[in-house]
């Protein structure tokens, strides 16, 4: 007998710390034309609607406006030179089942009142602070003790738990024309579902995910892409390369491209993150030497090569058995592709501070950390990719 997929909905938790993680896809495009970015929004919305099936409740918005589910070939369009549809799904259920019902339980999470009890997000995972204190702390009086410490604090094999308090499925696709050149266009798509949704096996439902991913690039062409597990609630991207290492590009002086500017270019030309499943475009498989291409597909990781030029690399595990040492084998093979710069995050914050920045992996980020990408100055931990 085929095994299927089934769901519940993360709603059941509210108010209960739980597994505050999601599967996810995101893929970023550049430089293609109006028609191409048009069928490659409608197969995103198409694929959504067949993932999901009849046991999701989905609404979908343009511009932040709700559409009917009907309408949607008629809003996929640009609107003064940008296209913007993202979409809130819940798993069915007794208090869930329609529009109406959507709707009531989206303004309850906004209100932070859900199934009578007050429920709040944090931004570290509830037992984040016992481990700093224990592991960390008493090391931040001496410079390579710190370091030691943040070196394993990025070794460790953990998940977040905390209150997750969102929609169980969200995603959504960005367009944007270059600035210099409004016939061409790059952008972000992204789908993401609470892990706790998927009861059983997980792997069948990422399947369908990559799969996703593996149609929309052949249409793209032009796309670096990640299928992924991220914790929640998340920034501009699911992956936390760019967390740690995008916080300027070291590469911006050398910006030689007439119709574009450096942030239209290098977040395309290099891979925002590695994660278990990558899809590499030609253009970043520029940063490969042959010599590399041919130890990756000689490795014992999955890799496929398509006539479009793109490359895709994986683990041989499933997402759930893949942990961050799988991550790092990955990221030693494409490390010249990868987004080159720096953040700085602060040692000393007292948790529930917000400025001026996170504690390091406070979220239990899988991010695949070299050590010779941590450096301790002046009580910040510096993280450098590529940097000279």
């Amino acid at each position: 007998m085929e095994e299927t997929i089934t769901y519940c909905s993360m709603a059941d938790y509210l108010g209960e710390s739980t597994d505050c993680r999601v599967i996810y896809l995101e893929i970023d495009f550049h430089k293609i034309n109006l028609a191409t970015m048009l069928e490659s929004a409608m197969l995103f919305y198409n694929s959504i609607i067949h993932l999901l099936g009849n046991e999701f409740i989905a609404i979908w918005f343009q511009n932040g406006k709700k559409v009917a589910s009907n309408q949607m070939h008629d809003i996929v369009k640009v609107d003064q030179n940008r296209l913007n549809i993202n979409f809130t799904a819940n798993k069915k259920t007794q208090y869930v089942f329609d529009r109406t019902t959507m709707n009531k339980f989206g303004k309850s999470l906004k209100l932070g009142l859900a199934a009578g009890m007050v429920h709040t997000t944090v931004n570290y995972s509830l037992d984040f602070p016992d481990y700093y204190e224990e592991k960390i702390t008493p090391y931040l009086v001496d410079k390579q003790a710190t370091l030691d410490a943040i070196i394993q604090l990025f070794s460790e094999s953990k998940k977040k738990t905390a209150f997750y308090n969102t929609f169980d499925a969200y995603g959504s696709f960005n367009g944007f024309s270059y600035e210099k050149n409004k016939t061409l266009y790059r952008g972000h798509m992204s789908f993401a579902i609470g892990i706790g949704c998927i009861l059983g096996n997980k792997q069948l439902f990422v399947d369908k995910i990559l799969a996703i991913m593996k149609e929309i690039c052949s249409i793209l062409i032009s796309a670096n892409a990640r299928v992924g597990i991220s914790p929640w609630p998340n920034g501009k991207y699911f992956s936390t390369h760019m967390k740690y290492f995008g916080k300027k590009c070291h590469q911006d002086g050398s910006h030689i491209h007439a119709d574009c500017m450096p942030g239209e270019w290098y977040q395309y030309y290099y891979l925002c993150g590695v994660e278990w499943a990558n899809y590499i475009s030609p253009l970043s498989k520029e940063h490969l030497t042959m010599e590399q291409i041919n130890e990756l597909l000689t490795s014992n990781l999955y890799c496929e090569q398509y006539d479009t030029g793109g490359l895709l690399i994986k683990s041989k595990k499933s997402l759930m058995e893949t942990e961050i040492v799988d991550l790092k084998q990955i990221k030693r093979y494409i490390y010249p592709a990868l987004y080159p710069g720096e953040s700085e995050f602060s040692l000393f914050l007292k948790f529930g501070e917000t400025y001026p920045g996170w504690l390091p992996r406070a979220n239990w980020e899988m991010v695949p950390m070299l050590n010779d990408e941590i450096d301790i100055h002046e009580g910040l931990a510096v993280f450098r990719h590529q940097i000279v």
